[in-house]
């Protein structure tokens, strides 16, 4: 082996070594950053024919995919939940609560309440002014309902839209980040 030889297959040698302290000190580094997953260097040995060196290969993740898997569906079932509680708990806001003054279950027994007297006695004016109040009060509710129907299904649509739109942007953030590990990885490649 020619001194040109041993001196390159040093000079590989310390590379590699000054990679796996850079992983080293970012597993230090970031041991208490949540979702953080330690990394370890994985080596390859070149045989040649004269020589023989050490390169560094891939940067392993050392996580549970199972785990993360959970996390993932558990943080996504949670998430589901939440906005599912907040959407109902405004629609209960909507309708009312039952037995209330205003709520829409009062409003259509008072109507109907009002039809029932009006049968028993259709020449009565007041029993007729009854129903047309109920049934303009029942109608005032149900538009209002409606309203309040379409105003969630709005703030709905624009909270979606805004999801996706954060989402889109994290993935092309994403796409630039693996092209740039894509880079690095193709410059670390060579014999180290």
């Amino acid at each position: 082996m020619s001194l040109s030889a041993s001196l390159s297959n040093a000079l590989s040698g310390m590379g590699v070594n000054q990679r796996g302290l850079e992983v080293l000190a970012r597993n230090v580094a970031n041991a208490g950053t949540p979702g953080y997953h330690s990394q370890s260097q994985t080596l390859v040995e070149r045989a040649g024919d004269r020589s023989s060196s050490v390169r560094s290969s891939a940067i392993q993740r050392s996580f549970s995919e199972s785990l993360q898997r959970h996390f993932n569906d558990s943080r996504s079932a949670s998430g589901y939940a939440d906005t599912r509680a907040e959407f109902l708990s405004q629609l209960e806001v909507y309708f009312g609560k039952p037995g209330a003054d205003n709520s829409l279950d009062t409003l259509y027994s008072t109507f109907e309440s009002a039809l029932q007297a009006m049968a028993t006695t259709p020449d009565s004016y007041a029993s007729r002014a009854s129903v047309l109040n109920a049934a303009g009060a029942l109608s005032d509710r149900l538009n209002s309902l409606s309203s309040g129907i379409q105003d969630l299904r709005r703030d709905t649509e624009s909270r979606i839209a805004s999801a996706v739109e954060g989402l889109n942007a994290d993935l092309s953030n994403l796409r630039d980040v693996n092209n740039r590990l894509a880079e690095v990885t193709q410059d670390n490649g060579a014999r180290a």
